[in-house]
């Protein structure tokens, strides 16, 4: 594994002087997504709480498929290549980069794919067609976006039964913040987590979890070409709950 890392470093090293322009290529970021790779635990890689962040990985050696693509992220941008940013479906994160966006590639797995695909370009046919690219309609992120999705995927839940509500109400007010900063009029994921915390903890004078729901289905209809499913299961889930109280 070691020796794997070194050789990748080395290879990078060489890619990085290849590319002067500062826009990364896809064998650069194929090497920092292996250097990852070859430095995280592989044992219990299903998807689990508080592996969407660095610091499961400097602590830890985890990762998921959120918190890898992060990394590749972050690492691209240690490296001085501006040009790479996340593109997510909801149950998938690849990154995007060239001067454009214009190039699509693979940074991590995919549990329902039965073998790594790390480095491989997606094709836009491959998009259009296959739910895990939402139908080439993913949540093409900016640096606002990528912090929102951070944001998002902050996980509250000490253990199976307890949630922390001073990670709740933390993440509520970063949420907030990003809100009023226009960071979340185009990311569902983002309207919908907060409309769930706001129906935990209502906050006087801002918009009701059920608008934050209806907003976060108007994106993925005029934005996403409804190709995105939660915004409704997060719309069903409140008005489930409506229906039991009455």
């Amino acid at each position: 594994m070691i020796e794997d890392t070194l050789s990748n470093s080395r290879v990078m090293i060489q890619d990085m002087s290849q590319n002067a322009s500062g826009v990364a290529s896809r064998k650069l970021i194929k090497r920092v997504s292996d250097i990852l790779w070859n430095t995280v635990r592989k044992d219990k890689m299903k998807e689990k709480n508080h592996f969407s962040n660095l610091y499961s990985y400097l602590t830890d050696s985890k990762l998921d498929c959120f918190g890898l693509a992060l990394g590749v992220l972050a690492g691209c941008q240690v490296l001085g290549f501006g040009d790479v940013h996340l593109a997510m479906s909801e149950d998938h994160v690849w990154v995007l980069h060239g001067l454009d966006g214009e190039q699509s590639t693979e940074v991590t797995w995919h549990e329902k794919l039965s073998r790594d695909r790390r480095g491989e370009d997606i094709s836009n046919e491959s998009k259009a067609s296959c739910w895990i690219y939402a139908g080439g309609n993913p949540v093409v992120c900016d640096r606002k976006m990528e912090v929102a999705a951070i944001v998002t995927a902050l996980c509250p839940v000490v253990n199976c039964s307890v949630s922390s509500y001073e990670v709740m109400l933390f993440q509520q007010k970063l949420l907030w913040l990003l809100y009023d900063n226009g960071c979340l009029e185009t990311y569902p994921m983002g309207l919908g987590k907060l409309g769930d915390l706001q129906r935990i903890f209502p906050g006087s004078g801002r918009p009701s979890c059920s608008q934050l729901y209806s907003k976060a289905i108007r994106v993925t209809q005029t934005r996403y070409s409804n190709r995105h499913v939660y915004p409704y299961l997060y719309a069903a889930g409140i008005q489930s709950l409506v229906e039991k109280k009455t």
